[in-house]
């Protein structure tokens, strides 16, 4: 189906579509994504004029010694319980439901994708990386790897492209400038983000802490304010 990739809007003006139908078997999140992005795109089309983005918060919480849940790794998905065939009639509903023992152990195969290995080492606080390898050579789905810097090619565009963000790329270059990447001898460190399964264990392994797990979740309000009306609710 074709669609405009920035609004999700069909050729058919109105007509909005998104998930597998617009862009092919996917992730479910990346479905989950684009009906939050489908949903504002359709009430910015309605409201027309009056419509105004709602302000985004993010909230960044450091999380010490992240652990999974125990043997996530081994549970099967739970198939939904259904009405047994014989007692289905007319258009009664066939699915009965998780009891909540069954839900909490279905919740507890998520990977937690807002969960992320962040690498911000400083030597300042002498957290940088000492390229020891532990994080490749511990990491179960082997999404990390530490690559000779002379293997990369950095074009002239992006080159630019980093000299014009490099203040806030300190952590990731070091003390490496965006023209000495050509030339000067080093190590990347690469992340393969699609396969990583947020299992901490990367962060744990790190003995100079240059590797963090932190949450970031995103909020229409800010989450560190509580409002009135919701106070009087829940007194």
């Amino acid at each position: 189906m074709k669609i405009d990739p920035a609004t999700l809007m069909t050729t058919a003006p109105g007509i909005f579509a998104a998930g597998d139908i617009a862009f092919g078997p996917r992730l479910i999140i990346n479905a989950v994504a684009d009906g939050k992005k489908a949903a504002e795109e359709i009430d910015k089309f309605i409201r027309g004029p009056e419509w105004q983005p709602k302000p985004k918060y993010v909230q960044i919480t450091l999380l010490d010694h992240h652990k999974m849940a125990e043997q996530y790794d081994e549970y099967s998905r739970l198939a939904v319980p259904v009405i047994p065939l014989e007692r289905r009639t007319g258009i009664a509903e066939v699915e009965t439901g998780f009891t909540e023992e069954q839900a909490r152990r279905e919740a507890s195969r998520c990977l937690q994708c807002w969960i992320n290995t962040i690498f911000e080492g400083t030597e300042a606080n002498g957290s940088e990386c000492i390229l020891c390898g532990g994080c490749v050579d511990v990491c179960p789905e082997n999404c990390l790897q530490l690559v000779p810097l002379s293997q990369f090619e950095f074009s002239e565009g992006i080159t630019q492209q980093l000299s014009a963000t490099s203040d806030s790329r300190a952590h990731e270059l070091l003390h490496l400038s965006p023209e000495e990447l050509s030339t000067a001898k080093g190590s990347v460190m690469v992340k393969d983000e699609t396969i990583c399964i947020r299992c901490g264990l990367c962060a744990e392994r790190c003995p100079v802490n240059t590797i963090t797990m932190e949450a970031f979740e995103v909020f229409d309000r800010d989450p560190n304010l509580v409002q009135i009306e919701e106070m009087v609710l829940h007194s």
